[in-house]
């Protein structure tokens, strides 16, 4: 019976122990796109002119992180730099009109998403703030998908 109950003590430890580790959104290369609100296109257009959207980069190391966007063929376009500071986080402005796509967005293809790419392991968080928006959610690195 102690066997048991010893066997039953450790299998507990060792789940628990294993399930809060999860996975790391640590990488060097992220893909990040969204929906915009239709809330916008209902609101007087001073208060839609609110709506903004960011990536947050952060790094436990000095780094650079690249930032580019795709043309309308589908190549991509020139990245730019962003410098990081060990241990801290640069707020990267969006390009609406870049991640925008078109209502209804099923007719053709859209190249509407933009590419992270750094030196070193970063996580990317995208953070929108305005009308109908608030959202955050974290970026997984490509090699998780």
């Amino acid at each position: 019976m102690k066997k048991i109950f010893l066997v039953f003590a450790l299998f507990l430890a060792f789940s628990s122990q294993t399930n809060g580790q999860g996975f790391s959104t640590d990488g060097k290369d992220f893909y990040l796109g969204f929906m915009y609100p239709s809330f916008n296109r209902v609101i007087p257009a001073f208060s839609a002119g609110f709506f903004r959207v960011y990536a947050i980069i952060s790094s436990y190391q000095d780094n650079t992180a690249y930032v580019s966007y795709f043309n309308d063929d589908g190549t991509e376009g020139v990245a730019q730099p962003y410098k990081i500071q060990a241990r801290k986080s640069v707020q990267v402005p969006l390009s609406v009109s870049k991640l925008k796509m078109t209502d209804p967005g099923d007719i053709f293809k859209e190249y509407k998403s933009l590419h992270i790419t750094s030196q070193r392991p970063v996580t990317v968080q995208f953070f929108s703030s305005g009308g109908s928006s608030c959202g955050m959610y974290t970026s997984i690195p490509t090699t998780l998908l």
